[in-house]
């Protein structure tokens, strides 16, 4: 078996702090307006469901739980993850 060095592609996906959504929620006072569609469309098709302390992203694989400090993203082909604190710093340029 041969050893091999694999360089993938580096992707921008879109993504936005649970920290932002817990803040606003907390205050009652989330701007649906000014919130990005994409991010909108997700909360109504019910993939995402905010709370006052963390957010809910709903999967094919079940439910994953974004807390203060996450990161929820949209991958490329549409679906929804959380991307906890510990990753951010060690993989997400900023």
């Amino acid at each position: 078996m041969n050893d091999r060095s694999i360089t993938r592609q580096a992707l921008t996906l879109r993504a936005f702090a649970v920290d932002d959504v817990i803040a606003e929620q907390a205050a009652g006072e989330i701007d649906w307006q000014a919130m990005p569609t994409w991010i909108a469309d997700a909360v109504t098709d019910r993939h995402i469901d905010f709370h006052t302390d963390h957010v809910v992203v709903v999967t094919s694989r079940g439910n994953l739980r974004g807390e203060a400090g996450d990161l929820v993203s949209q991958g490329v082909n549409g679906e929804f993850c959380v991307i906890p604190s510990a990753d951010i710093a060690a993989t997400i340029e900023p």
